[in-house]
This record gives C-alpha cells, structure tokens and sequence, in this order.
C-alpha cells in the first residue's frame, strides 16, 4: 500500500483519517494558490487561510504550528491588505473582449 498502514481499532489496514485529511487540504492549498496568484477568488483564498491559521493554532503549544499559524494569519493580514489588486484584477478581465465563436 503506498500510503497508510493499520490505524483503526479493529485491526483492518487502511488510510488514517488524517492522512486523507491531510492530503484533501495540501491539494485544497495548491488549487488556492493557483487562484491568488490569477487574482481570483478573494474570499476562499482568505477563508482557507484563516482555516489554516486556525488549524495550526489549535496546535499550541508546539512551536511549529505555531510558526506556520502566525504565517497563515500573516497571509490573512496580506490578503485583506491587498483587496484592491484583486478588485482591479476583475475589473481588468470584465473589460477584456469576450472573444466570439464562429458557427461552422
């Protein structure tokens, strides 16, 4: 089995719920990362970044969460701080030319 091993109480071999949670949040943070970078999705970039800062937190007192923790909410802190580049971004696309398909 590439991922896992035998976590559950009954004995049977499987992926452990946090590993798939895990896994489900890397690839949730690769999508997002992708979307502020493009200047789309303001408000799911800064709700996921809260999530993370709230999942790291809740670590305390490991100096590691807390370290990735205060980053997220610094990213919290940055993307409220830079709302206006994403206003600007979607205004710029809304005023691009939709380009017109050709029936044929």
């Amino acid at each position: 089995m590439l991922l896992g091993g035998t976590t559950s109480t009954d004995g049977a071999a499987g992926i452990s719920p946090e590993v798939v949670l895990g896994i489900v949040l890397q690839g949730l943070s690769l999508v997002v990362g992708v979307l502020v970078r493009t200047g789309r999705s303001w408000i799911l970039c800064l709700n996921v970044a809260a999530i993370y800062a709230f999942l790291y937190l809740s670590s305390l007192p490991n100096p590691l969460g807390l370290a990735f923790g205060l980053a997220d909410l610094y990213v919290v802190g940055a993307l409220v701080y830079r709302r206006a580049w994403f206003d600007a971004m979607a205004a710029w696309r809304a005023s691009l030319p939709v380009p017109s398909r050709r029936a044929g």
